[in-house]
């Protein structure tokens, strides 16, 4: 029951350029417990702040386009990191980007990744499963993004 809500009060915004001067008009009016924001632009120095929310965040080093940010309502919900897409040279796609986080919920834990991945490449999800990550497959999972398929 409470995933049924939790995708109903999602919201998938994109470039923050232009989200950021609405993001409090998005936030008032549907009063949304997890946002997921693809191609950011935003430096690591820049804030992107939302009052009680928890801010699950992967800005491109070195590189002034690309990243995402999950914001997570903590009066409403608990959420931990679990995934974050690699970009050190060794990642064979350096473009595709992956942030995942789970959501504790009281009859379950559902999984929620934020993806870009650019229009010119073949997206596919696999993230690196690590036991330190405690990542699982799970029956249900949340996928937000900007992604061909």
């Amino acid at each position: 029951m409470k995933s049924q809500l939790l995708v109903s009060r999602t919201e998938m915004l994109h470039r923050c350029k232009t989200t950021s001067k609405r993001k409090n008009e998005v936030y008032c009016e549907n009063k949304v417990d997890i946002c997921a924001i693809q191609e950011t632009h935003l430096k690591e120095e820049e804030h992107f702040w939302i009052r009680g929310h928890k801010e699950f965040r992967q800005d491109r080093i070195n590189r002034k386009n690309g990243g995402i940010i999950t914001l997570v309502n903590t009066k409403a919900l608990t959420a931990v990191e679990t995934y974050r897409s690699r970009h050190d040279g060794e990642t064979v796609d350096q473009d595709t980007e992956c942030l995942g986080i789970k959501l504790i919920l009281p009859s379950n834990n559902l999984p929620v990744y934020n993806i870009y991945s650019p229009p010119d490449k073949d997206f596919q999800f696999e993230p690196q499963v690590k036991q330190d990550n405690l990542i699982v497959v799970s029956t249900a999972i949340h996928l937000a993004g900007d992604i061909k398929i």
